[in-house]
């Protein structure tokens, strides 16, 4: 388990002594998913889609009812806000797709008993030669 860990950290902190020189693995995978893609992809949406002017003043004036108001309504903006927050939903889902498809990468290169039981059709065997409990 030591080994498995230490193995982990060093690859996202790329002090692993196998980094790629053709391609971006690690820790420097990830960071890029999250800035270059995730990023672009954050960027590229539009924060008023299906918005109007129109729109906002209506659901602020119909939240205050007869009364004018100083602030936006907790009301109105919440009916404003959500579809909004939908937008950002593909784009979060396809990152963290992403991410756990490079940690498992990882996980996968790295050596140890871990890797040994993830690959074994027998688990408890693997449990067992390696003292390590099924628990963790």
């Amino acid at each position: 388990m030591t080994e498995f860990s230490r193995d982990f950290v060093s690859s996202i902190d790329g002090t692993s002594l196998e980094i790629s020189t053709k391609e971006l693995c690690g820790g420097a995978r990830i960071y890029y998913i999250f800035n270059e893609i995730f990023g672009h992809a954050l960027q590229s949406i539009d924060p008023t889609h299906n918005l109007s002017l129109s729109d906002i003043r209506t659901a602020i004036r119909n939240s205050t009812g007869p009364r004018p108001s100083l602030f936006v309504p907790e009301v109105a903006f919440d009916l404003l806000v959500k579809p909004q927050i939908k937008l950002l939903e593909p784009p979060s889902l396809r990152c963290v797709e992403l991410v756990y498809e490079e940690l498992m990468k990882i996980c996968h290169n790295c050596t140890s008993p871990v890797r040994i039981i993830l690959e074994d059709d027998n688990n408890l065997t693997a449990y067992r030669s390696f003292n390590v409990s099924p628990d963790f």
